[in-house]
């Protein structure tokens, strides 16, 4: 059951700012080295700042990045470069681009704070630590006690009853609305009448949410919350740090579209792979089709791969494994293969267990490449890009020695994925087009200050 309620976000001043698209910025893990130059150099306040503030040489535990977003945070809105709304709000998002069709789409939802999950069925053991980019989110809420981006969220929504709704909304003119460096263009409208809100309120109670993407910041935020409460803070349930802002999607709209995380195996990894053995073992559960690509080409590379295993998973799961040395391996799962059978004793759910996602990393690369069933990957072992042509690209320059394509989720897996875990350890892809950061930050201590009325 989704607990979501509106809260008192905080904005970039339009009046004094002008074209916000000039302040925002994507996601921090969409944010490659020159873009990320690029967007410090764009804006003085661009939202980068915060979001994906640089690292300097002389940093230590009392100056880095954190802290200075911390700072910047604080004097952005002494300035009025950040205005706090004066009413509990939710925040509708429209994005509207063109997509692979070629025809308009549009893509509707909405921000709003949600509860954290109380179990943390995905957390490692304690003494397993924590992934470097949980860390950073971590120490980013730990320096300015706020959620600076959304994390994007899908629900079932099969009637259409909440679509419907928000669309309603939507017939006024937008508070806010920009073109981003992509061509999508980004609506905000700001929602604070007590009757509108008390219905959304209401009516996402019998909906299951699904992590999209994120599921490090949300991961973050647990572990921030878990913090707080341990250091003497309230275990009610009704704190700020009980909460984490999300931006929420309902799956039954043109709109709605994902793109694949591929993955990219370091020399770490592989150094200790005999990836003759394991295309053999792999013969067991896979049929293999075997081909030759032009890594100087990576464009037309990545094109060819891509179109390939879209077809080839129309029926199986269908996975594209590529070697520095221009070799490809289509790897289709042999229709009687069982799929339970595949990760005996692990526990993995059904809808869960059919991704292939989880067929890579808990078959090929767990028990083929690795031997270890239960293996985590750490950060200096596998590198994800939502980019084919960037993991082609990885590959010819030897900064991964294998990487692996895949065909990207379906509408109707994450659906079914709603209903079986808010957050599921995989990367499975990303919105596509991105949802884009700075259009609002939910400040915590406000929610302190001025809690909503009854």
């Amino acid at each position: 059951m989704a607990e979501v309620y509106p809260f008192i976000g905080t904005r970039f001043n339009s009046q004094l700012i002008g074209n916000l698209s000039k302040v925002i910025c994507p996601p921090a893990d969409a944010v490659a080295p020159d873009m990320e130059n690029e967007l410090h150099e764009r804006h003085e306040q661009n939202i980068i700042r915060l979001e994906k503030g640089r690292a300097e040489a002389e940093d230590d535990r009392f100056s880095n990045r954190y802290t200075r977003a911390a700072n910047i945070l604080g004097t952005w809105r002494s300035d009025g470069v950040f205005i706090e709304d004066e009413k509990p709000s939710f925040y509708l998002l429209q994005q509207v681009f063109t997509g692979a069709d070629g025809e308009q789409k549009q893509r509707t939802g909405f921000v709003a704070k949600v509860r954290l999950e109380e179990d943390q069925p995905l957390q490692r053991e304690p003494n397993a630590g924590i992934s470097a980019a949980q860390a950073e989110h971590l120490e980013l809420m730990r320096a300015t006690n706020a959620n600076v981006s959304a994390i994007p969220a899908v629900f079932a929504d099969p009637d259409k009853e909440i679509l419907s709704l928000i669309n309603t909304w939507t017939k006024d003119r937008p508070w806010e609305e920009l073109t981003d460096d992509c061509g999508v263009t980004h609506r905000l409208w700001v929602i604070q009448k007590k009757d509108m809100l008390l219905n959304l309120v209401e009516a996402m109670k019998p909906h299951d949410l699904f992590i999209a993407e994120g599921h490090h910041r949300y991961m973050a935020a647990m572990a921030y919350r878990d913090e707080m409460r341990a250091e003497g803070g309230k275990s009610d349930g009704k704190q700020p740090y009980d909460f984490v802002m999300m931006a929420l999607f309902p799956a039954q709209q043109d709109g709605l579209n994902f793109s694949a995380t591929h993955r990219g195996l370091t020399k770490v990894i592989m150094r200790d792979v005999d990836l003759k053995e394991a295309v053999e073992e792999l013969d067991q559960h896979f049929a293999i089709k075997k081909t030759k690509i032009d890594l100087g080409n990576t464009v037309a590379a990545a094109a060819q791969l891509q179109a390939a295993l879209a077809e080839k998973g129309k029926d199986q799961p269908s996975i594209c494994m590529v070697h520095a040395t221009g070799t490809a391996w289509y790897l289709t799962l042999r229709e009687d293969v069982s799929i339970e059978e595949l990760y005996d004793g692990l526990g993995i759910p059904p809808c869960i267990a059919a991704l292939d996602a989880c067929i890579l990393h808990n078959l090929i690369i767990n028990q083929v490449f690795v031997g270890n069933p239960e293996y985590e990957l750490e950060d200096d072992e596998c590198i994800y890009t939502p980019s084919a042509e960037g993991l082609l690209e990885m590959i010819a320059a030897k900064k991964v020695v294998c990487g692996f394509i895949l065909n990207p989720i379906s509408v109707q897996q994450m659906v079914e994925l709603s209903s079986s875990s808010p957050v599921v350890p995989l990367e499975l892809g990303v919105l596509s087009p991105r949802t884009c950061t700075g259009l609002v930050l939910r400040n915590l201590q406000t929610d302190i200050r001025k809690p909503a009325r009854k």
